[in-house]
């Protein structure tokens, strides 16, 4: 006794003499290839007949690798009853209509039993040979704790829970089946349909089936079409807390109806079920501390008084807020259309001066190294000459002609036309720019000093000065660097400035050329090295210095 109590009850071996008794005889299992017309399933079978178009492949592939197991049909002569293999027996029919398959090999049971062992046995010989549902399972446990009671009334002894000897049968822990059980005795309707049919997992269907009812219908009337197999059970979890804390508990006295218990709270529960789960739902709490109180539509209706003040002043603030982007907007406008009125402007005025120095608007791109098309030139065209602005141009319009122009060649431009930059930007009528700008002089003209920049690249005769000092020379400026530079090559040194220039003649003859160039290496020696302790070289440039000042007089 001690022994058979420490290996503890065996199913297995006590179904086996239920089926020996049930018997009645030696009779042997016979392999027969029958007609699959002959062959019917087992009406008592309710498993699902899913993937039979792939096992059809794999059978016409590979053969057919296992008998069906049958048993003879005790109402028509010479026919069988399936007792395992209803997808294969699914999948030959398939191939039969394709006019691949035969007669089918079939294992005849040789033997009669109860109708609780049959069906007992048929499980037992499905639930090994496919991968179940959690549905199929729990509706697979329920079955077969039926037929072991029904054996048991038949005398059939089981000792222990029926629950373990049922979680053996099916090959499964005996708390899996009690959980299957919570879910299929609670789930009703839709929910229940949808773990049947596997869109509801059985994490979330058990989490649903504990939950109060009222709570698991609200939550599956908004939430019922959600991925559940992406949020998991968590997301069950979250919805159940929050219509926890709508409906638990009474209101205070803080709360501006003055009731005990919300009757807003249906509306509430279905806003906060709305939301995800990852975002923080507004409806858990009273109404009156909800900061979009006046834009909700589920608002409790006992805050109407609130509610009105609170869209009174949002209409104001909107209003408000209006009127500001008015005026910006008008501001905005205004600028732009003073900014295309001034950028208008300097096309004409550019305009003026191409045609006051006979220049056209080819010389104009090629001097400034633009780069425009055919359209582009015509666009040019118009604008310097006054012509409309449209749609078509306007991009071209309303930026001044001159704002991304390199200060070169801005300066190369205005002494190509004989204007200062001053009156290109409209600052001056005057075309020879603002008072103190240089003006060009002829080469013949009375000498006198000029100051500014020279117009254009040369030789110039200059006054300097250097620290303290005034001295003279010729220098090269050139108009490209807007820097003046000596004969030698050389810059002028820090702290020396051309303080005065007048053009030298470009003809000017070839000796008297090196002889300037000679003075030019003197002069540059004294602004590099200075002179102060050369009083006759300080003496000869005071003499010509003063005839020179004197003749400006």
């Amino acid at each position: 006794m001690a022994e058979e109590k420490k290996k503890g009850f065996d199913l297995a071996a006590a179904l086996g003499a239920v089926s020996e008794l049930d018997t009645g005889a030696d009779g042997r299992e016979q392999l027969k290839y029958i007609d699959l017309e002959k062959i019917h399933p087992d009406p008592d079978n309710f498993y699902s007949l899913d993937g039979v178009e792939e096992l059809a492949g794999n059978i016409e592939l590979i053969g057919l690798q296992q008998p069906l197991r049958v048993r003879p049909d005790p109402e028509h002569e010479s026919e069988y009853i399936i007792v395992s293999g209803h997808r294969r027996r699914a999948a030959i029919e398939l191939l039969v209509k394709e006019g691949k398959f035969g007669l089918v090999p079939c294992l005849i049971e040789g033997h009669q039993e109860s109708d609780a062992m049959r069906q007992l046995r048929l499980i037992m010989a499905n639930s090994s040979t496919r991968t179940l549902t959690s549905a199929d399972l729990a509706t697979q446990a329920q079955k077969v704790e039926e037929l072991l009671y029904k054996l048991k009334e038949e005398g059939t002894e089981f000792p222990g829970r029926m629950r373990d000897h049922v979680a053996a049968v099916c090959q499964v822990q005996a708390s899996k089946l009690a959980r299957l059980k919570v879910i299929r005795e609670n789930l009703t309707g839709k929910m229940l349909e949808a773990w049947e049919a596997g869109t509801l997992n059985e994490d979330c269907a058990y989490k649903l089936a504990r939950m109060d009812e009222n709570f698991r219908n609200q939550i599956w009337a908004i939430r019922g079409g959600d991925n559940w197999d992406f949020h998991g059970a968590a997301a069950v979890e979250e919805y159940r807390r929050r219509l926890e804390i709508i409906y638990s508990g009474e209101t205070t006295d803080a709360v501006p109806c003055g009731l005990k218990t919300c009757d807003n709270r249906t509306l509430r529960a279905g806003k906060a079920l709305q939301n995800s789960i990852y975002a923080i739902p507004p409806c858990l709490y009273c109404c009156g501390e909800c900061p979009n109180l006046a834009a909700c539509p589920n608002a409790c209706p006992h805050l109407a008084d609130k509610i009105e003040v609170l869209k009174s002043q949002m209409l104001a603030a909107k209003a408000a807020d209006k009127k500001v982007k008015e005026q910006d907007d008008a501001k905005r406008k205004a600028q732009r259309e003073e900014a295309l009125r001034f950028a208008v402007a300097g096309w004409r005025r550019l305009g003026e001066a191409l045609d006051r120095a006979g220049k056209s608007v080819l010389w104009l791109t090629e001097l400034l190294d633009w780069d425009p098309d055919e359209d582009g030139v015509e666009m040019f065209e118009s604008l310097l000459h006054g012509g409309e602005v449209t749609k078509d141009n306007l991009w071209i319009a309303e930026d001044h002609p001159l704002q991304d122009i390199y200060t070169p060649d801005l300066i190369k431009l205005a002494d190509e036309l004989g204007v200062s930059m001053d009156y290109l930007f409209g600052r001056t009528d005057e075309l020879g720019g603002s008072k103190g700008a240089p003006t060009e002089i002829s080469a013949d003209a009375k000498p006198r000093w000029q100051t500014g920049q020279p117009f254009r690249s040369g030789r110039y005769y200059c006054l300097i000065e250097c620290e303290g000092h005034r001295l003279s020379m010729t220098l090269h400026w050139l108009n490209s660097f807007l820097e003046w530079h000596m004969a030698g090559g050389g810059g002028l040194t820090q702290g020396c400035e051309v303080v005065g220039w007048w053009p030298l003649p470009e003809d000017a003859p070839e000796d008297a050329e090196d002889d300037d160039e000679g003075d030019d290496e003197d002069n540059m020696d004294a602004l590099w090295y200075g002179h102060e302790d050369d009083d006759d070289y300080l003496a000869a440039s005071s003499e010509v210095l003063g005839a020179e000042e004197g003749d400006q007089e």
